[in-house]
């Protein structure tokens, strides 16, 4: 269970540094209003309604305020759709994502060095950073971003609704597997970290900004990113081809689908929502009550 936790902080961690860079029974009861948006949608498609939710991997307690809504759709839905499935990740993957074969301090510069040595005795007093030597640059940055940043939910949102589907025994199907996840993330440039590393406070204040933009149903605050950005394209744009395809295969099968993906893959012209409306599925919008 503690290699499953560690992948899915990390990869919570690269998309929080990510961001902050820059008709069924129950649908009568998703009701128009502009005064609370969400990146919740439903999708139609020849006299069947699915689900689209635009997610942000990190554990807020704000997700409660999806509960009802939710649990209403995984309850009328015949299968869940998600990214990936972290039940599958090995311990030897885990092992490649966390650490190094060589010392940090022959990885780095001496700046660099005295830069991270200084943050872990900033924000994680007990720690060394000899106690670092042999961990990736994402990990240690991960470790030092869940000791300055207050996390307020035991669960990602896609935890959460997953246990629930679960107990009703829904069937899962997976976009990506954790493998293919981790081998992204091994392509993350060091220089990525580092730079959160000597902005922190600067990075975290944009993370919880960018968090409330997420929280007022804003599609846009990936727009901050310049659009040629390789990091933008890496994690995104390269993906969302596949995301697409699978999602519109799984639309086609007649099944109710709820789908829960990182929202950064509903937006730009080859994001999902622009792909739907292409193939002629219905879009609409939910507005929480």
């Amino acid at each position: 269970m503690r290699k499953i936790t560690v992948i899915r902080n990390t990869l919570i961690f690269t998309i929080v540094i990510f961001n902050i860079f820059l008709g069924i029974a129950q649908a009568q009861s998703f009701k128009a209003d502009d005064r609370e948006l969400s990146i919740l949608y439903r999708l139609i498609y020849k006299d069947k309604v699915s689900f689209l939710f635009g997610t942000f991997h990190i554990r807020d307690i704000r997700f409660k305020k999806y509960e009802t809504i939710l649990f209403e759709i995984v309850d009328s839905c015949d299968i869940i759709l998600q990214e990936s499935n972290s039940n599958l990740i090995d311990a030897e993957s885990s092992r490649i994502l966390l650490s190094s074969d060589i010392k940090l301090s022959d990885r780095i510069t001496v700046e660099d060095y005295q830069l991270i040595k200084d943050k872990i005795e900033s924000f994680w007093g007990e720690q060394q950073i000899e106690d670092f030597e042999y961990s990736s640059l994402y990990a240690i940055s991960n470790y030092i971003f869940s000791r300055s940043i207050v996390q307020t939910f035991k669960y990602t949102i896609e935890e959460y609704i997953g246990k629930y589907a679960q107990s009703l025994d829904k069937k899962f199907e997976y976009i990506e597997d954790a493998d293919f996840q981790i081998q992204l993330l091994q392509g993350l440039p060091d220089s990525l970290f580092l730079d959160y590393l000597k902005n922190i406070e600067d990075r975290n204040d944009l993370y919880r900004k960018s968090l409330d933009y997420y929280f007022s149903g804003k599609l846009d605050s990936l727009e901050l990113l310049p659009e040629n950005d390789s990091l933008k394209e890496y994690l995104f744009k390269s993906r969302n081809e596949n995301f697409n395809q699978t999602v519109w295969e799984a639309l086609t099968t007649g099944n109710r689908i709820f789908i829960m993906v990182g929202y950064g893959h509903l937006q730009w012209e080859n994001g999902m929502l622009n792909f739907l409306r292409r193939k002629g599925v219905e879009v609409i919008r939910i507005i929480l009550e």
